[in-house]
């Protein structure tokens, strides 16, 4: 799709939904499915699905960590703030376009953190410093204990900031060893040590760690 009026009203809406500036966005795509066309064969007449691709700029890591967990919350906001824009927005000299289009409610993808600048880390649980994730009384696998597993894996190799790459599996059911291992516990947020075999989960973790301290007499 290459309506620069539609093209705009999205950045818009991204942008209020996301409380960044509109300059930090860009949309680096929009895709059109289901397409159909009036008896004119210029005109979108009904609903079609549209993805939209964009990327945000951030001052670090640790605003990409909580950008990624604010995205997975707004799509309510997306369409509130978007539909908004495209009402604003002149759709006079448009071609196909005409009027203000009216979202649905988005289905908002898991958002790719790029790890350019960083050093990539992935847990043995061999030590205190390089933890596994696992848990003890209840468990939640989502953006938020995936950046906290990610979080404490990055601050154990001296980082100060990190952000979830990826997991060996889902701790919450299955593991990935019955090996003892030291693992960061997402129930009480600690580093403890695990000396035996357990019946609930536990995943390697990788991670993405920038701005390590400088400890004296390095």
């Amino acid at each position: 799709m290459s309506s620069t009026v539609y093209r705009s009203a999205k950045t818009t809406g991204l942008s209020a939904a996301l409380s960044v500036p509109a300059s930090d966005i860009l949309v680096t795509g929009l895709t059109v499915a289901a397409r159909r066309l009036s008896a004119a064969g210029h005109q979108l007449s009904r609903t079609v699905s549209v993805t939209t691709r964009f990327t945000v700029q951030v001052a670090d890591e640790r605003a990409a960590e909580d950008l990624s967990i604010t995205v997975g919350g707004v799509a309510d906001a997306i369409k509130a703030e978007t539909d908004s824009a495209m009402a604003a927005a002149d759709w006079s000299s448009e071609l196909v376009i005409t009027v203000a289009p009216v979202m649905t409610t988005p289905d908002v993808a898991i958002p790719i953190v790029s790890t350019t600048g960083m050093i990539i880390v992935t847990s043995t649980g061999l030590t205190e410093s390089s933890p596994h994730c696992s848990w003890t009384i209840e468990c939640t696998w989502d953006s938020a204990t995936q950046a906290e597993c990610a979080m404490a894996l990055c601050q154990g190799q001296g980082y100060t900031a990190g952000v979830f790459v990826s997991a060996s599996n889902d701790p919450c059911s299955a593991s990935f060893t019955s090996s003892p291992f030291w693992y960061h516990n997402l129930h009480n947020f600690s580093v403890e040590y695990m000396s035996s075999s357990r019946p609930w989960g536990v995943a390697q973790i990788t991670a993405g760690c920038s701005q390590k301290a400088k400890w004296p007499n390095d």
